[in-house]
């Protein structure tokens, strides 16, 4: 399974695109992703496939991407990271080493559904955007807010501590 990105996210995207800062489309999927993640939102995706890896510039964060995705699918199934059982299914549910990604099927399903979840909140938050500088502040704000407002991120502050801790 590859990454998908909708239909209606390029068309919203459209001034922006293949202009810097944004050079490539999976730095529009990755900023609708991070939103989705943050947010704890998913939808289902309903676009084409656009490529089948992690792209040169975003190779490096391909643990970080799937470090998130295991955290906030652990906070979308109530699971507790301390429950070691429920924590090892979940991770051999969403990982494959045999492919390109590292992620299995579910986990790219999953990773396409947070994508589009955070371009719903995007498109919900506001207007299409027309000038980078202008959506980059609106970015930084509505992800903030979606970080300090959201459950997802409990998990990442009880690893924390725990961490402080031992």
């Amino acid at each position: 399974m590859d990454f998908r990105f909708s239909q209606e996210a390029e068309n919203w995207f459209s001034h922006l695109r293949d202009k810097p800062p944004f050079r490539v489309k999976f730095d529009l999927y990755y900023i609708c992703l991070m939103m989705g993640l943050a947010a704890g939102r998913k939808a289902e995706p309903a676009g084409a496939e656009f490529v089948d890896h992690f792209v040169d510039d975003y190779r490096s964060s391909q643990r970080l991407i799937s470090g998130l995705l295991t955290v906030a699918e652990l906070q979308n199934l109530g699971i507790n990271i301390k429950d070691k059982a429920d924590v090892r299914r979940v991770v051999a549910e969403l990982f494959d080493p045999n492919t390109p990604t590292g992620l299995s099927d579910e986990g790219m399903r999953n990773l396409n559904k947070y994508a589009n979840g955070g371009f719903s909140v995007l498109s919900e938050t506001r207007e299409k955007p027309h000038h980078a500088d202008e959506f980059l502040a609106d970015y930084l704000n509505i992800i903030q807010n979606q970080i300090e407002e959201g459950e997802v991120w409990e998990i990442i502050e009880e690893l924390e501590e725990n961490q402080t801790v031992n």
